[in-house]
């Protein structure tokens, strides 16, 4: 197609750089008519010194580049030269630059806008609370990501809400399993595993507001498969499961086998959880060496 993205920002410039990234709702036209909604370029450090606007301050990179990973759009890194976090950068892509995106991009929930329409939920533009949701299909198999960012109020984040967004009702009957990092650092001893029953209605959990502008909350959600395993997938990106680096899924009633994508000698790792009736869920990891561009990771119980 001859256009393939729409800016959904404002410029990431001294007036807005602020506020710029609230994309959620402008993502819902764009993404309705089958483009990619874009974010303006973003600086991946807190400070970078000199350029025409001086010595500029960025309060939240890590919030700036997960947004526009999430957009689906491009992600465009703005920083001077030697001021880049590849680090943090990496967080969005393989190796080889490859952008690790969901299947659609993310947009604002629908029931944080019916929230804020009719129950009178406290904040106006810019402080407001910004609840996105989406999600990566691969195969038959669907993972779901919320964002949470600048919540004025605390709330309830029900897996219900969370299916909805995507519009589709044929997971009632599985268990899904939440799952989240401290968005700021990769800390794999923090990470946080709630098991949620789709056929329980009130099924979910609270989310809270933050001491500090900086930080916010991102979650994934994971089917529980028929032989009691969860792929939580590549917990060091912002997308863990992508379709962008994921070829294909298979299991029978004892393993999982996983192909994934990338660069040759690139080094991936994946996490799973064993669940087994109510006993809290199990964390695993296992990694591959990619040859040829793609390599297997099997897991077993």
């Amino acid at each position: 197609p001859a256009v393939t993205q729409l800016r959904a920002s404002n410029d990431y410039g001294p007036t807005d750089r602020y506020w710029q990234w609230r994309v959620g709702r402008s993502s819902i036209l764009i993404d309705a008519i089958g483009l990619a909604p874009s974010k303006d370029g973003i600086y991946t450090t807190t400070k970078q010194p000199g350029g025409s606007q001086g010595s500029f301050v960025e309060r939240r990179p890590e919030l700036e580049i997960l947004v526009a990973t999430m957009s689906t759009g491009p992600v465009q890194i703005a920083d001077g030269i030697g001021y880049s976090n590849r680090s943090l950068i990496m967080r969005s892509c393989a190796e080889d630059g490859l952008l690790l995106k969901p299947s659609k991009a993310m947009t604002a929930m629908d029931f944080s806008l019916l929230e804020e329409a009719f129950n009178g939920t406290r904040g106006s533009f810019p402080n407001r609370s910004e609840i996105w949701g989406t999600h990566s299909h691969i195969g038959s198999e669907v993972w779901f990501h919320v964002l949470a960012a600048d919540l004025q109020q605390a709330l309830f984040l029900k897996l219900s809400d969370v299916l909805t967004h995507k519009g589709s009702s044929q997971e009632e009957e599985l268990i899904y399993l939440a799952y989240s990092l401290p968005p700021l650092q990769f800390q794999i001893n923090e990470l946080k595993v709630i098991p949620l029953s789709a056929r329980d209605a009130g099924a979910g959990f609270s989310l809270e507001v933050k001491d500090s502008i900086r930080d916010f909350e991102l979650w994934h959600f994971a089917g529980v498969l028929d032989n009691g395993i969860s792929i939580l997938g590549e917990l060091s990106k912002w997308v863990p499961v992508s379709p962008h680096r994921i070829k294909q899924i298979s299991y029978d009633a004892s393993q999982v086998v996983v192909v994934v994508r990338g660069s040759e000698n690139e080094h991936v790792v994946f996490y799973f959880a064993v669940c087994d009736g109510n006993a809290a869920p199990v964390v695993y990891s296992e990694s591959c060496v990619i040859t040829g561009l793609e390599c297997s990771i099997t897991f077993s119980r």
